[in-house]
């Protein structure tokens, strides 16, 4: 009886402190994530901050800096505010390219089969923000624009799908 109890006492102990240590690792895991969490947070709230500020005073290192971050991190939404607010307060042309970008890939689909899905009207925004980066010196504009409308396209004026989008509103 006295080895039994004995057995009994050491398995009890061992246990216990398998069992302390699992506790330990798992409150060491959580804080880790917790603090990760708060790192990404914070590494948010101040990307929007930094890119606030960049609309502010025209600064475009730090609105790419921060647009890649936002594209990275999955804040597409977030980007085309940023993007559209900047393109129309700065007339900057890469934000009129994320403009389109932030538009034509928002579907699952490629940027052509999603932009023939759309409304006229929003398809006729998204060229419109394409051509205008394009005219303004953005060369990544180009092989967007002769994949959707061809070689033709590069001569097209943003003009033309400004004002078909601006009837779209009149009708």
């Amino acid at each position: 009886m006295k080895n039994q109890l004995l057995i009994f006492l050491l398995f009890f102990v061992f246990s216990s402190c398998g069992y302390k240590n699992q506790k330990k690792d798992e409150k060491s895991e959580l804080s880790n994530n917790i603090s990760k969490e708060t790192y990404y947070d914070k590494e948010v709230r101040e990307t929007f901050k930094k890119i606030r500020e960049a609309l502010n005073v025209n600064d475009t290192i730090t609105y790419n800096e921060c647009a890649a971050f936002l594209e990275l991190h999955h804040f597409k939404e977030d980007l085309f505010f940023y993007a559209l607010q900047m393109a129309n307060k700065n007339n900057y042309p890469e934000a009129y390219f994320h403009v389109y970008t932030s538009i034509a890939y928002s579907t699952p689909k490629d940027a052509k089969e999603a932009l023939a899905l759309m409304s006229k009207k929003t398809r006729n925004m998204a060229i419109y923000h394409l051509l205008k980066s394009f005219e303004m010196g953005y060369d990544r504009a180009k092989y967007l624009i002769e994949d959707i409308l061809g070689k033709e396209g590069l001569f097209i004026s943003s003009d033309v799908y400004f004002k078909e989008w601006m009837k779209q509103y009149s009708q």
